[in-house]
């Protein structure tokens, strides 16, 4: 997926469900393709913050069903899953490199 930074900071991210997941504060690119691999997003859920310890959630790309100018809309998932998510992103990656595209 190409899109451009700018596009989508501050979107808010919803599941199918429509539960408000947060909003998008940066992206992570893959440097050869220019192509979206993860999304930072910053949790709305006061549970989501303490169940994972912070207020970053990463969404892999995979996850995304659609976006638009409005709002991202992503898979439904349950707490315990993101949480998986987010244990394997964090065990892939130690230090997430925030994308660095300036628009």
């Amino acid at each position: 997926m190409k899109i451009k930074k700018s596009q989508v900071i501050n979107l808010p991210v919803f599941t199918q469900g429509k539960k408000n997941l947060g909003k998008i504060i940066d992206i992570k690119k893959e440097p050869l393709s220019g192509e979206v691999v993860l999304f930072y997003v910053k949790a709305h859920s006061l549970i989501t913050k303490l169940l994972n310890g912070t207020d970053l959630l990463i969404i892999p790309e995979e996850q995304v069903i659609s976006i638009d100018k409005e709002k991202m809309i992503v898979k439904n998932l349950t707490d315990k899953e993101i949480l998986s998510i987010q244990e394997m992103l964090k065990n892939n990656m130690a230090s997430p490199a925030m994308s660095s595209e300036v628009d």
